[in-house]
């Protein structure tokens, strides 16, 4: 069995099956009651058959951590338009995944310190950003209408000749038994020229920023619940309290959800 690599205190879940759902004292505490599903304020959405029903639970393992606003279930699963390789490059082979466009030259919100074991202490600077708003999508649909939103906000920068300068972002801001709201954003090198509204939907913004806890996941996509319970572990040693949000931020190169180097970096902000 190969050991997670979730960060936070990771020693905790090296007894924790490769593919296993949090276990069951962890959807009690995640929905607030012991009581049938759909008690409390923070309630357990447990769906069959989808990797995304198992990333769904896992966060909402964090969310009942947050001690007051709405629910906050954070689902970010930012993939970058694919493009054809350059002409001097060879073409992929059969089967194989094409790069997103420029994912693999685009810096994350806080440099890597290297220090992979560790949750990271660091703070979150505030960038000006390209943010589309109101997104709203089905569990079911999560995966395609992120991506969708993301190539939304690539496909307006390139039409207005503007080049994204960093990672793309997803917070999300309410989820319910069926649904989640969530901001799609991709950070900027300047703020939009003049300011306002670059696409319809789409206006100028700014990213998180502050104090934050850093966390890497880099395992195949359908890991994540075991760092998702190793985040809850962490802070629940240090007794801390997160804010009402939190952030994912995908600086992989590719977004095979296989790959066992897929790397995702999770932002919490204590209070």
């Amino acid at each position: 069995m190969r050991e997670s690599r979730a960060l936070g205190e990771v020693a905790i879940l090296q007894d924790v099956p490769r593919r296993s759902v949090p276990r069951p004292d962890a959807r009690r505490k995640a929905r607030g009651l012991n009581g049938p599903r759909g008690s409390g304020p923070v309630a357990t959405r447990i769906m069959s058959g989808l990797v995304i029903s198992r990333l769904v639970v896992s966060r909402l393992i964090l969310a009942a951590l947050f001690a007051a606003g709405p629910v906050v279930a954070s689902k970010a699963f930012a993939q970058e338009a694919a493009q054809p390789p350059a002409a001097s490059s060879p073409a992929p082979a059969e089967g194989a995944q094409p790069l997103p466009r420029t994912a693999e030259e685009l810096p994350a919100l806080v440099p890597s310190t290297g220090n992979s074991g560790d949750a990271e202490d660091v703070t979150l600077p505030e960038k000006p950003a390209a943010v589309l708003k109101g997104g709203e999508s089905s569990w079911d649909d999560g995966f395609k209408n992120l991506t969708e939103s993301f190539t939304r906000i690539q496909d307006a920068l390139a039409k207005a000749g503007l080049k994204p300068a960093g990672r793309p972002i997803a917070i999300f801001l309410s989820a319910d038994d069926t649904h989640f709201r969530f901001e799609a954003m991709v950070p900027l090198a300047a703020p939009f020229p003049g300011g306002g509204e670059i696409a319809p939907g789409i206006t100028a913004g700014v990213t998180p920023s502050g104090r934050a806890l850093r966390f890497v996941h880099k395992a195949p996509y359908d890991e994540i619940d075991t760092t998702y319970e190793a985040i809850t572990a962490y802070l629940d040693s240090k007794n801390m309290v997160a804010k009402d949000t939190f952030i994912e931020e995908y600086p992989s190169r590719t977004m095979d959800p296989d790959d066992p180097e897929l790397e995702i970096n999770v932002y919490v902000q204590p209070k």
